[in-house]
């Protein structure tokens, strides 16, 4: 094949490499024999009971399936973004709720940007599925324009003082840790908005209200809200002003894999 200046194009090869297809058929394998018996129960409940979480993971974990999409240096499968989209494309085949619980694939991928202390404390901790980080960008008037939203953290010496609402936060209702954005300098745009991380009971933190979602059974949205929570700028993913870079470097993979590829994966299970 030659393009218009008469140069040869090479053929673009889509095999799918033997070892990502191993681990395409062991979530296949996974899913017909450790998620789809719990559906039903899933759907009637509305949430995955805890000891079905704990038991799903450490299956997961001991077969090398858990965390498939954050870095191997810190404990992920460290797969490609196309290796992931195949990988979302099966888990598009089962219920939202319990891939989650089987695979971490709701683990924030933002938290790749913690360091030293926050390193050991959150990112490996969630890699090992030992706890729940949510991730909180979305407000009742900023949902695509990310750039928009209200929430502030205005400095105090050493500590930040955060305030706001956030809306359809998933996984609020159980998180054990939280990932935010807020404005740190509104007169920077894009620029100044930061992402802090925190536990669940720091003061001046609540999770409000859970806000019904349709054929997500199994998993909240929910709304969360900072009332002069006050926060140390070691609780800084990165750096001031890169927070939205941050969350939108991870939406884009998110775009790919748990939006396209699993949608693909949904029909293909209509379809058959």
């Amino acid at each position: 094949m030659h393009n218009s200046t008469g140069r040869h194009l090479g053929m673009i090869d889509f095999t799918v490499p033997q070892e990502t297809r191993l681990i395409i058929d062991s979530i296949n394998r996974f899913i017909r024999e450790e998620i789809v018996a719990h559906e039903d129960e899933v759907e009637r409940l509305g949430y995955v009971p805890k000891e079905l979480t704990q038991e799903l993971g450490r299956k997961s974990r001991e077969i090398g399936l858990y965390a498939l999409g954050m870095p191997e240096e810190c404990g992920g499968g460290g797969l490609s973004t196309v290796d992931y989209c195949l990988c979302e494309e099966e888990f598009g085949k089962a219920k939202d709720a319990l891939i989650r619980r089987s695979f971490g694939t709701s683990i924030p991928l933002s938290l790749i940007n913690c360091t030293g202390e926050l390193r050991e404390k959150y990112l490996l901790p969630t890699v090992r599925g030992e706890m729940i980080v949510a991730f909180g960008m979305t407000e009742p008037n900023a949902g695509s324009d990310a750039a928009g939203i209200s929430t502030s953290a205005r400095r105090d010496g050493d500590d930040y003082i955060l305030n706001g609402t956030k809306h359809f936060i998933s996984d609020a209702d159980v998180a054990d840790a939280f990932i935010v954005t807020a404005v740190t300098d509104r007169e920077k745009g894009a620029k100044g908005i930061t992402a802090f991380i925190f536990d669940r009971d720091t003061p001046g933190f609540t999770v409000g209200r859970v806000q019904p979602m349709m054929g997500l059974r199994g998993i909240n949205a929910t709304e969360i809200v900072l009332d002069n929570v006050r926060l140390h700028k070691r609780q800084i993913l990165g750096g001031e002003g890169e927070g939205l870079f941050q969350a939108l470097s991870a939406i884009n993979r998110v775009r790919l894999a748990q939006v396209g590829g699993r949608s693909v994966g949904m029909a293909k299970k209509r379809l058959t």
